[in-house]
């Protein structure tokens, strides 16, 4: 009874699933894009546009709409765009994780890596709802942490598919 971020744990796991489930969606949407499109990157941009334009619109755009319109300012408005907005480049390291995941000749090396920022970027939703459940962190404290993860992970992918290019 006292401890409510315990009875979380289910939820959190069946996020954890959809989770695994968006990186099937993501390694679908990056195989049925025909070759002849384009170059890789613009591949794997477009697929992470167009994932991050799906979440942002289904899971923000309605409270946006609804509460932003309202006579008051709130600060939680404020927050649900800067997420979006950080959530936005995690999305598109998503997709050019997915399609590096992909090439055979990614390298022993790389490999481990893209394991590791996959498993990050995975997890990192429900790490910000534990820690928000738990009470350890703010709203703002989490958005600056999410904001610090996503430029170590965006860079790390960076670094992996400039290398991966060479």
């Amino acid at each position: 009874e006292g401890r409510p971020h315990l009875r979380a744990i289910p939820q959190e796991g069946s996020r954890l699933v959809a989770g695994v489930g968006d990186l099937f969606g993501v390694r679908f949407a990056l195989a049925s894009v025909p070759r002849s499109i384009g170059d890789p990157d613009v591949i794997a941009l477009g697929v992470g546009l167009g994932w991050a334009a799906a979440e942002s619109s289904l899971e923000r755009f309605l409270p946006l709409w609804l509460g932003a319109r309202g006579l008051e300012f709130d600060w939680k408005y404020l927050q649900i765009a800067l997420e979006s907005n950080v959530n936005l480049p995690l999305f598109i390291s998503l997709a050019v994780l997915v399609w590096l995941y992909g090439r055979k000749k990614l390298g022993p090396r790389r490999r481990p890596l893209v394991h590791i920022l996959l498993a990050v970027v995975l997890l990192l939703p429900a790490l910000m709802r534990i820690l928000s459940y738990a009470g350890l962190a703010n709203a703002w404290a989490l958005l600056s942490v999410r904001a610090v993860i996503m430029v170590c992970t965006c860079w790390s992918v960076r670094a992996i598919y400039e290398e991966h290019r060479r």
